[in-house]
């Protein structure tokens, strides 16, 4: 299975969707809601957005290299990521 196609079909890029501390947006203004996949990460890294923390307080977001986005992701969303888990790749049939 192909990288792109686990993101978009299996994980649903759920990297790029509200995690904790965050209770907004639903998702990176980025992320393409029919296919998962972001539109922009092939070409630009450093999209700079606005997120809502808990008490309103208005914090910015910037997507980053994939070292640094994965560091920063809760674990069970890193547990089930083919960037940080290859093997997922060959483990996850059709």
């Amino acid at each position: 299975m192909t990288e792109k196609h686990y993101c978009s079909q299996v994980c649903k890029a759920r990297c790029c969707r509200v995690h904790e501390p965050l209770i907004g947006p639903d998702a990176c203004p980025m992320l393409d809601p029919d296919t998962s996949l972001c539109t922009i990460f092939g070409s630009h890294v450093g999209f700079e957005f606005r997120g809502l923390l808990p008490g309103n307080k208005v914090v910015g977001l910037t997507c980053s290299p994939r070292e640094k986005f994965l560091a920063e992701l809760p674990e069970d969303i890193r547990r089930g990521c083919c960037l940080e888990h290859p093997e997922l790749l060959e483990e996850t049939s059709l």
